[in-house]
């Protein structure tokens, strides 16, 4: 669930590579499949806005960042900047180090305090890791309840009887005005 960073800040930012798109998206998906509220640009980026503008403010109001780690995000301009403003921004920071890339040397500098998940070398395990490590920095949301048609007929059903039930009793008093 894209995350609108002017309401309230229970949120992750996303920051990855474009050429890592997929990735990024399987990421998000599994987020909200897990109750969790993400910032990612495009994604949550308003039409006409400008992203030198929306970006920033975005990993100032967001809970954690969340750093897609991999070759192509260690050649990117934007992933390099998004890392440093929430390092100035003292966020916690979350590696997610998709691939079996060695740090360059300003991403080992950036990061070489910080223990990295290594997802290449165990995926599900590792979103089970960074999901818990979220879930302990950010509120979460209960993700959609599916009612089934069967459920969904028994509480209409209950709501009709409920409601004739009130009806009757109103008729049945006397009217005093």
């Amino acid at each position: 669930m894209p995350y609108n960073t002017t309401q309230k800040k229970d949120y992750v930012f996303i920051s990855y590579s474009s050429s890592n798109k997929a990735a990024a998206d399987e990421f998000k998906n599994v987020l909200t499949e897990n109750g969790i509220s993400y910032w990612m640009a495009p994604d949550c980026i308003p039409i006409g806005s400008n992203y030198a503008e929306v970006i920033p403010d975005a990993i100032e109001g967001c809970s954690a960042f969340i750093l897609l780690l991999s070759e192509h995000a260690q050649n990117s301009k934007w992933v390099s900047r998004e890392l440093d403003a929430a390092i100035n921004a003292e966020k916690p920071i979350l590696p997610f180090h998709m691939d079996d890339s060695i740090l360059s040397k300003s991403f080992n500098f950036y990061l070489c305090n910080i223990q990295r998940i290594e997802a290449y070398q165990r995926k599900a395990a590792a979103y089970e890791e960074i999901l818990t490590k979220i879930k302990g920095l950010v509120r979460t949301t209960t993700p959609a309840v599916t009612i089934s048609k069967t459920d969904t007929d028994k509480i209409v059903a209950t709501a009709i009887n409920t409601a004739q039930k009130i009806v009757a009793s109103d008729t049945a008093k006397p009217n005093t005005s």
